[in-house]
């Protein structure tokens, strides 16, 4: 029988032990290969606290954005400094000063003054947006002030739940994506504009498919209760659909009624059906029927007129991705609909694989390569590219910034400025290096425990904090337009009021 003393003692040993392997082992620990290194925590580590604690207030570094730098009520002028300086960096940044974004703030003016029906915002990202978290926000923002309604393009098949809209669809559905692993199914590049499309037969090759059988499937969208209150509302559904081999019925049901039937005629290219209804209703349902599934690239939930915008989740992604799509394809698409806006909120998925200078600056040229592709798909849009946030990596009790995330952000600053495009720099927006731990360490926290992705709460901060550098640009523009027109015409005036003899 093992008495007490002996595990007592057991355990002092061991103890003693670890002791003086923390006392021999190299500080910077034993190299196991090129990318494994042992580490061993040293005695004076256990007498120190887990550096995932606070770093710095996260509530007062949001509000020195709120604050206004040469405010009366800062008395000392090093706070007003300090604060002038964080709201620098909250700014959208331009390879030229005052510069801004034309065709989309342009767009946001004729909204206002009845010259133009709808706008439409491409909002692209990795994990960090999924389930419509930032994109949410600041679609409300926009709705709210320049009018629209509905959350924008869902996918047939819902991977993530998505806080704006309830979905269900039957389990027969499958999903494509251009992005991570590629399924050796697929033997096209025809993925669509958001880089996904959904199927509920399997993709086939055959050219008879008469002994296949007839398949159903559906899809139902309700209003979520949940979500803001301009995303409730939607009198539009737009379906991006394609590439059928056989007829497939459709019906469309609003409420339990079926108010639209139509045959998807077989067919070898991308088309867009839209439906309208009089009021929001409480769900919609479209049923199909047939022996080979369309491709559906996205179902959009929309208003008639104002602000649409989506949000393109792509899980994994470090956004090199465009240029796999078909271009014949995303061009079409994109021609259909009235883009003057495309966000694209990439960075963080390369970050842990970037192991020197010269491979994010690699990275950095790869992106504005995606870029210059995008921009000739899309002459008439204006883009602004969403550096990584801070990211943290644990080294030994600390939690670090990943090694290289600043080098990213530079790299993907220069593919922005190299491009002519604007760039909001969210790391910086953070706090800079070792942020992360400070957002995780909020009450309530403003980001989860794998020290990458924000919370809800968190995301909403990050998207308040976008949604008032892109307001603040606006009415600089609006100004700017008007003292331009106002300058054009009082030359026209003076013209005018000229003698013949001196004109």
């Amino acid at each position: 029988m093992i008495k007490p003393i002996q595990v007592l003692l057991t355990l002092l040993a061991i103890g003693l032990l670890c002791i003086l392997t923390m006392l021999v082992f190299p500080e910077r620990g034993i190299a196991l290969s090129n990318d494994l290194v042992l580490h061993f925590p040293k005695v004076e580590s256990l007498f120190e606290e887990d550096s995932a604690g606070t770093v710095f207030n996260v509530d007062s570094l949001l509000n020195s954005y709120a604050q206004q730098a040469d405010s009366a009520a800062i008395n000392d002028s090093i706070v007003a400094y300090k604060t002038k300086e964080r709201q620098k960096v909250l700014r959208l940044q331009y390879a030229k000063p005052k510069a801004y974004l034309p065709h989309f703030f342009q767009s946001l003016a004729d909204l206002k003054s009845g010259k133009r029906r709808k706008v439409r915002i491409l909002h692209y990202g990795d994990s960090q947006i999924e389930g419509d978290r930032i994109t949410s926000f600041i679609r409300e923002k926009l709705q709210a002030e320049f009018g629209g309604s509905g959350p924008g393009m869902l996918p047939a098949k819902e991977f993530i739940p998505n806080m704006s809209i309830t979905q269900t669809q039957s389990d027969n559905w499958i999903r494509y994506t251009v992005f991570g692993k590629r399924d050796t199914t697929v033997r096209h590049n025809r993925f669509g504009l958001r880089g996904i499309y959904s199927r509920f037969t399997p993709n086939r090759t055959d050219t008879n498919l008469a002994n296949y059988p007839v398949t159903t499937a559906w899809v139902e969208l309700k209003p979520s209760r949940v979500g803001y209150s301009h995303v409730k509302q939607f009198r539009v559904l737009r379906m991006h659909y394609g590439h059928n081999k056989t007829p497939v019925f459709l019906k469309v049901i609003v409420d339990g009624i079926a108010v639209a039937t139509d045959t998807l005629a077989a067919n070898n290219r991308s088309a867009i059906l839209e439906w309208v209804v009089n009021a929001t209703p409480k769900s919609i349902r479209l049923e199909f029927t047939g022996r080979d599934s369309p491709d559906i690239y996205a179902l959009s939930l929309e208003d008639t007129r104002g602000i649409v915008m989506d949000n393109i989740a792509m899980r994994g992604s470090s956004g090199t991705i465009f240029s796999k799509i078909d271009r014949q394809q995303l061009a079409f698409q994109y021609d259909s609909e009235p883009i003057t806006l495309v966000l694209l909120q990439f960075g963080g998925n390369t970050v842990p694989y970037i192991k020197d200078e010269n491979a994010a600056e690699k990275y950095g040229k790869w992106f504005a390569g995606h870029i210059a592709y995008l921009k000739r798909l899309l002459p008439n849009a204006d883009f602004v590219l969403l550096g990584p946030s801070d990211m943290s990596i644990k080294e030994q009790t600390d939690f670090v910034t990943y090694p290289f995330l600043p080098e990213v952000r530079d790299a993907l600053k220069k593919a922005a400025f190299d491009e002519g495009v604007a760039f909001w720099d969210i790391y910086e927006v953070m706090g800079g290096r070792n942020s992360m731990p400070s957002w995780v360490a909020a009450d309530p926290p403003l980001a989860g425990p794998d020290y990458i992705h924000f919370t809800p709460r968190g995301a909403r901060k990050v998207a308040e904090l976008f949604y008032k550098s892109l307001s603040e640009d606006y009415k600089a523009y609006i100004t700017k337009v008007k003292s331009q027109k106002q300058t054009e015409d009082t030359v026209q005036t003076s013209n005018t009021n000229l003698p013949n003899d001196t004109i």
